[in-house]
């Protein structure tokens, strides 16, 4: 897998309907810069916000609370460092302590449009989360940050808390969504080639082995039910396409086009029940009542089916064993 800082950036867009004046924009921009201000963010730049017909796109950055530690107070109490090195110090120490979760960059575009079928401007928002910029300014590496499962809960959790920033954000300048705030780029997860998935690709079912590898995604960036959920559609058009190449018509489930391959001596009954008991006990479950399945299960879930869809390649499609 490869985590980038650019995954855990928020962004969405809404719109709040108006006239195309300069009176309009500056009212929007006083607004917007009272809602921010209410939530402790300030604005990078405040000339952007009393002038209407210029600087369009507004940064806030959250007030975080500056903490200096011990040393570096006794440091500068004893003249041993400068006022710059004290507010650096001092500024990279706060930003450890803050919050991973939280808001930390807030850049506000207002462009004139319309939507709705009215006059009006589009408000794009973007969020960079304290985590963003602990890994740009202090060089963390997300690939250590983001690694197993507790990895994963925290990019859903700085991914949810931003998104519920943005919303609210729209809600509270009252505005209209027009693109529900969500992560810029989910993560970039490539899976490793295994065998069913080349041989899937191979053998014409490239369709299937994209769900496959979906599936895999999902559940390696923490969506483990919406994983397994895929996990189950690919062995359900799997074993339909198979039923269907063999020159049977398919049925509509899985364990009666099992039963039809079965029945026609491509392998004994005992796989079949030996697949119902993960359908029954354990896809069913996720799927349909949203069982929430450990991450190291729902792998060893997932490596079982494959293994199950690699068999039935290599006896129906390429008649082996």
């Amino acid at each position: 897998m490869v985590f980038k800082a650019e995954n855990l950036v928020v962004q969405g867009k809404c719109f709040f309907p108006g006239k195309m004046e300069l009176k309009t924009i500056q009212g929007l921009k006083n607004l917007i810069s009272t809602y921010m201000a209410k939530k402790h963010f300030q604005p990078d730049d405040f000339t952007n916000i009393f002038e209407p017909d210029k600087y369009l796109s507004m940064n806030y950055t959250s007030q975080v609370p500056l903490h200096p530690y011990l040393s570096l107070r006794i440091k500068k109490f004893l003249g041993l460092t400068g006022q710059a090195e004290f507010k650096s110090a001092q500024y990279f120490h706060s930003l450890i302590k803050y919050r991973d979760d939280l808001p930390f960059n807030v850049t506000v575009s207002i462009i004139p449009g319309k939507a709705f079928k009215r006059n009006g401007f589009i408000i794009a928002v973007r969020s960079e989360p304290t985590l963003f910029q602990k890994i740009c300014q202090l060089g963390w590496n997300p690939n250590f940050i983001f690694s197993g499962p507790s990895g994963l809960f925290t990019y859903s959790k700085v991914i949810e808390k931003n998104v519920q920033f943005i919303e609210e954000f729209f809600f509270g300048i009252g505005a209209r969504v027009l693109e529900a705030p969500k992560a810029k780029n989910e993560y970039e997860f490539e899976p490793s080639p295994t065998p069913t998935i080349e041989e899937m690709e191979k053998a014409g079912f490239a369709d299937i082995a994209t769900i496959i590898k979906g599936g895999r995604a999902k559940i390696e960036r923490g969506d483990i039910e919406d994983g397994i959920t895929d996990l189950r559609a690919s062995l359900e058009q799997f074993a339909r396409s198979i039923v269907k190449r063999v020159g049977k018509k398919p049925a509509g489930s899985i364990k009666a086009n099992l039963k039809t391959l079965s029945e026609m001596g491509y392998f004994d009954d005992k796989f079949i029940k030996l697949v119902s008991i993960i359908l029954d006990n354990w896809l069913h479950k996720v799927v349909h009542d949203r069982y929430k399945m450990k991450y190291l299960d729902a792998k060893f879930l997932y490596s079982l089916i494959e293994d199950f869809e690699y068999f039935l390649l290599q006896k129906i499609v390429y008649r082996k064993g």
